[in-house]
């Protein structure tokens, strides 16, 4: 069985290894992982209780995990484990090499039906083989973004980009189960029992809260708050939009993509997200110095600000850029495009009002010239009338 994986965990990948290959290579050269699996080993057996494959009362749990394994292709052997504490209900995989542990937690083994119990380790296992794919790029993806967004010197980009990844991965997981049941209920009722702690719960009474929830989103979307899962409702959302998708995957990818990562924002921009703004950010530029008489050494140096490779367009480029299409509903992002153009009005005064037409011109095809206009009449002290001239 072959399940998709998110574009987003392939584009996070591929980022790193071919932006960022000096971090790619470090991490796979300076994982010591004996070291680390000694360390996990030793946290197993202090903190849990392992369940034995040859205690007859277990046998049918380990017969159990064994059918989901091999229909998934996974040759590594499983050992489960019950954690000592008292805690919530809920369960978790640690993946080493060429070995499962299934760690317990709580009455989550009493609380879940024999097909609950197949989904949930579905997509439990679905963690190691997302791990374990392509020679651990996956984990060392889960290892640099882990190990950047505790380091001040990155920013809270890295952190935005591992947020991203674990609501990914978790979605995934999800959908690995659901292709292991065909049967979206089971998969429904487990996430719900594992949140709540419940012992009974209704998938369908879920799934129509989950409908419910999505009919009162607006047209810009919805973005996840979740940090290490998405809300239970996502989840549920995005079963269903897979088990009805009927073979239209890049519609269900765009919509799943909508709920979890809503419209850009400038806050909390992840690696990606920060990629897509800086080429858009040169666009800007280029359409604003499509024309040679702006080209002057002063506008040409403040480009250079922005990127130091910076080169001015050799034609009139601005037919080629849909201004329309930039994005704009998150009031930071619509700010920030303003005062790059304001930058651009003001850095070369003997220009005269050609700069600040066209700024306004460029700010009219991106939707934002009421918003331009309150910026430049404060920060250029303008008056309102000599504003209102730029205006349509």
């Amino acid at each position: 069985m072959k399940t998709p994986l998110p574009s987003y965990l392939t584009a996070i990948r591929d980022y790193l290894k071919n932006r960022e290959p000096d971090i790619w290579k470090w991490f796979i050269e300076n994982r010591n992982e004996k070291k680390l699996v000694e360390s996990l080993r030793f946290q197993l057996l202090t903190s849990t209780y392992r369940l034995d494959r040859e205690n007859e009362s277990e046998q049918p749990l380990y017969n159990v995990a064994d059918e989901i394994r091999e229909t998934l292709g996974i040759e590594s052997p499983i050992t489960l484990y019950q954690l000592q504490e008292q805690s919530e209900a809920n369960a978790s995989m640690l993946s080493l090499p060429n070995e499962m542990h299934l760690i317990f937690y709580g009455q989550i083994r009493t609380n879940l039906s024999s097909l609950e119990l197949k989904a949930l380790f579905a997509h439990e296992m679905a963690h190691y083989l997302l791990g374990t794919n392509e020679n651990n790029e996956f984990q060392i993806v889960d290892e640099i973004l882990t190990a950047l967004s505790h380091d001040s010197y990155c920013g809270d980009t890295y952190l935005a980009s591992l947020r991203l990844f674990n609501l990914y991965t978790e979605l995934y997981c999800d959908r690995v189960a659901l292709e292991m049941l065909h049967d979206i209920e089971p998969v429904v009722s487990m996430l719900v029992k594992v949140r709540t702690g419940l012992a009974e719960v209704s998938a369908k009474s879920y799934l129509k809260q989950a409908d419910e929830i999505f009919a009162q989103v607006p047209a810009t979307g919805f973005q996840s708050e979740g940090f290490t899962h998405p809300e239970i409702f996502v989840r549920t959302r995005s079963l269903k939009l897979w088990s009805t998708c009927r073979g239209d995957t890049k519609k269900v990818d765009a919509e799943i993509a909508r709920i979890i990562q809503g419209e850009p924002k400038l806050d909390g921009i992840d690696l990606l997200d920060r990629d897509r703004l800086c080429g858009l950010t040169r666009q800007l530029i280029d359409g604003f110095l499509d024309s040679k008489e702006l080209q002057t050494d002063l506008t040409l140096s403040h480009a250079k600000l922005f990127f130091n490779d910076y080169t001015s367009p050799e034609n009139e480029c601005e037919q080629n850029i849909v201004f329309s299409d930039f994005p704009v509903s998150d009031t930071s992002l619509r700010d920030y495009w303003c005062f790059v153009l304001l930058d651009f009005a003001a850095a070369d005064h003997d220009l005269e009002e050609l700069p600040i037409k066209k700024s306004f011109e460029i700010a009219q095809k991106m939707n934002i010239a009421d918003r331009f206009a309150e910026i430049a009449q404060k920060e250029l002290k303008l008056r309102k009338r000599d504003v209102q001239k730029y205006l349509p």
